[in-house]
């Protein structure tokens, strides 16, 4: 049967075993001869024969507590003569996980361990039958019958709604795979749809790679017109981790930033950035010198909006970083031109340098 017909009249038998718990009758004798499945509608099955049935309000014909109660389809310790957990309405549940066994597998579980030690799904013709499933639901349906076949019952599923629960997450677990699938797909037409962002970001990192080198080379030219005793010039952000820096991208407004490398001199610093935004089919790139991370730029603009008791230092913050722009470069979207970056970047930074170095 399929495991989801299977799991389908597997809750539908819960239901109706949990009508029998409510009335005060345990079953005790689970098995599919004693299941009856009406025109193959799962829906609605019956279970039947309830000769060794135990009933609370009336306990005349019933099994004795001193004989065994036979199930040669699961038998269960607590049906031993010597249990005193012969009448455990869990009995009941642990057997229902035994058809739901049955009905994927075409296995009898027979008993809850073998001469090995197996599980009845353990066992090498069952693995062989259950690793046909899909893995997201035999992950699951081998969680349900690891906790269905303990020896111990208070170790087993200890009631009919929690079973249930269980076994209608692996339905649900189905919808999610298909759900996730179609996201997935979502995602990948999006992904390629747009063409526009994935260009942006690929002249973003362009650009920052280029200014990086300008930058390097510069610092280089420099320190060897230095004497060789005398203080040099350091970089704020040293070595490969400049180019690991990706750029602040704020999708929303198709803008990025970042601060790429800041250059330092004795216990001055001068530590510009770079921002980029999109004009049509147009980037603009923009040096600012007094740069702020875009994370604070955020949070200070909040407090503006807010109005704080430090309204007049957050202006001038902002202020001066507005008024620190300078246009570098506006280049073609698809076809980037990088010719007169080098140019304008040299010159913004040795006026940088030239400043701390006052």
């Amino acid at each position: 049967m399929d495991v989801f017909d299977a799991i389908n009249l597997t809750l539908n038998l819960l239901k109706t075993l949990e009508f029998c718990h409510e009335k005060g009758i345990v079953h005790r004798d689970i098995k599919p001869t004693n299941i009856i499945v009406k025109d193959n509608n799962i829906d609605t099955p019956f279970l039947i024969d309830f000769g060794l049935s135990f009933n609370k309000e009336d306990d005349i014909n019933v099994t004795p507590i001193g004989q065994d109660v036979g199930n040669r389809f699961l038998f269960l310790p607590e049906h031993r003569r010597e249990s005193g957990l012969q009448r455990d309405p869990r009995s009941d549940i642990t057997q229902i996980c035994g058809i739901l066994f049955f009905l994927i597998t075409g296995k009898e579980p027979i008993y809850l361990y073998d001469e090995k030690r197996n599980k009845p799904h353990q066992t090498e013709k069952a693995k062989d039958k259950l690793s046909k499933l899909p893995e997201h639901i035999l992950l699951r349906i081998n969680m349900v019958f690891d906790t269905a076949f303990i020896e111990i019952i208070n170790s087993r599923w200890q009631s009919i709604p929690a079973l249930i629960n269980a076994l209608t997450d692996i339905l649900e677990s189905e919808n999610q795979q298909s759900n996730e699938k179609n996201l997935i797909d979502r995602i990948k037409h999006k992904a390629s749809s747009n063409i526009k962002d994935g260009l942006f970001i690929n002249v973003a990192h362009k650009f920052l790679d280029k200014v990086y080198d300008i930058v390097y080379e510069l610092i280089i030219e420099l320190n060897s017109n230095i004497p060789k005793d005398n203080p040099k010039l350091g970089l704020l952000i040293l070595g490969s981790k400049a180019r690991t820096r990706q750029p602040e991208i704020d999708w929303k407004n198709l803008t990025f930033s970042n601060s790429v490398l800041g250059i330092t001199y004795k216990d001055e610093q001068f530590s510009p950035g770079f921002e980029g935004y999109l004009t049509g089919n147009e980037v603009v790139l923009v040096y600012v010198k007094h740069y702020i991370p875009k994370s604070e730029l955020d949070r200070q603009r909040s407090f503006s909006k807010i109005g704080t008791g430090e309204d007049s230092y957050v202006h001038e913050y902002l202020e001066k970083y507005e008024n620190s722009k300078t246009p570098l470069l506006r280049t073609s979207l698809e076809e980037p031109n990088f010719t007169t970056l080098k140019e304008n970047v040299r010159r913004l930074y040795i006026k940088g340098i030239d400043e701390i170095m006052n």
